[in-house]
């Protein structure tokens, strides 16, 4: 491994700083891709295996020993980067903490911007046994989902291919111009039926029958400030939800006022990254 990490890393400089004027040659998105994985490879211990030319298995394990394994895209894909944060950087591990320390039992999550799964993995893995709902409008990421969660052995599962929004409409797909990677998908109202139905987290709760929701975690490009404009909605769904876990996209979202809510719903929060950790003090 070490070899083949330095002879990249050879090719990979030289394409950025010979190769492109002499040659040419110019740093592809699989350079990209494998840049990232030999960099995390040095981190943590990590394996790879082909699963198609632009898809592979990376089997990752972290310093608790545990083991898993997820479908990574290259080719483009922001999965690897994706891959970092959940996997390398435990942007959720926080989370997990604070429901281990109260001591929580967990039985139903929602992964409202499931991307892949890879968060909904570690959350299943943390706590076994859970039942996830995974909501997510792409349908390739939603494709992505059910091979991870083939992958890792995870049955107890629902897949909501929708975007989520504050009422029932259509809704369009879209990407942001400046980052078109698959995790900058974002959905936008629509006046047409063009085949991509929003729902709301109320509608989800009663077509499941949840008598709560444990975990809710929230990563929505943005919509997040739909869900938090109708106050009355966002708390019905807050007073029957024990943590919560969401990144608000400043550039839309009204911070504060999203943390009023919360508030007012009996909750504490505190920021840990991207990430705003909300635990309901109301429920015991």
């Amino acid at each position: 491994m070490r070899a083949t990490n330095f002879l990249f890393f050879v090719k990979y400089y030289f394409k950025k700083h010979i190769g492109k004027y002499i040659f040419n040659q110019s740093i592809s998105d699989n350079d990209t891709f494998w840049k990232r994985y030999f960099r995390t490879a040095r981190k943590i211990p990590l394996s790879i295996e082909s699963f198609a030319p632009d898809e592979h298995i990376i089997t990752s394990t972290d310093t608790a020993g545990i083991t898993r394994k997820v479908h990574v895209r290259s080719g483009g894909s922001s999965d690897i980067k994706v891959f970092d944060q959940i996997f390398l950087e435990k942007e959720y591990q926080p989370l997990i903490e604070q429901i281990q320390k109260r001591k929580v039992p967990v039985k139903f999550i929602i992964d409202a911007g499931a991307n892949v799964g890879y968060t909904s993995v570690v959350l299943q893995s943390a706590f076994p046994g859970s039942n996830l709902i995974c909501i997510e409008p792409s349908s390739t990421n939603a494709k992505q989902i059910e091979k991870n969660f083939n992958l890792n052995n995870i049955t107890n599962y629902q897949i909501v291919k929708a975007g989520l929004w504050s009422k029932n409409c259509w809704l369009t797909l879209k990407s942001d111009e400046s980052n078109d990677a698959d995790w900058a998908f974002y959905v936008v109202e629509s006046d047409s039926d063009i085949g991509l139905n929003a729902v709301t987290l109320q509608s989800v709760v009663e077509k499941y029958d949840l008598p709560y929701i444990d975990i809710l975690k929230i990563d929505i490009e943005g919509s997040e400030e739909q869900l938090f404009n109708d106050e009355e909605a966002m708390k019905k769904i807050l007073r029957k939800t024990k943590f919560l876990a969401m990144e608000i996209h400043d550039h839309v979202a009204r911070r504060e006022h999203i943390y009023e809510v919360l508030r007012s719903a009996g909750f504490e929060y505190f920021e840990s990254g991207e990430l705003t950790i909300a635990t309901n003090m109301t429920i015991e």
